[in-house]
């Protein structure tokens, strides 16, 4: 009997895809995918720590995180400056009118 094929890949991208979903709750545990993947958790802890997934899920998390407060930065200074557009229309409308 041969050794045993793991797609790595496939359960690194599992625990990745499952960490980085914004629904709180919906993470899993190494040991929830050695039960999927029917290896041990043994195994699967090993390859983790090896690699480093918590660490380079925590810097991805980072990035997301930074990139979506980016754009909320962006989208409340656009906000922003729509709105004084708008007023200094209005000024210009009320000067113009003499009001």
């Amino acid at each position: 009997m041969g050794k045993k094929l793991i797609n790595w890949e496939k359960i690194k991208r599992d625990y990745f895809a499952a960490h980085l979903n914004l629904e709180p709750g919906k993470e899993v545990s190494l040991k929830s995918l050695a039960k999927k993947y029917n290896i041990s958790y043994g195994s699967i802890k090993n390859k983790s720590s090896q690699e480093g997934w918590k660490s380079e899920l925590d810097r991805s998390k980072k990035k997301i995180h930074q990139k979506i407060s980016n754009e909320m930065v962006a989208n409340h200074v656009l906000t922003e400056l729509e709105v004084r557009k708008k007023n200094y229309t209005a000024a210009d409308l009320c000067l113009d009118k003499g009001v």
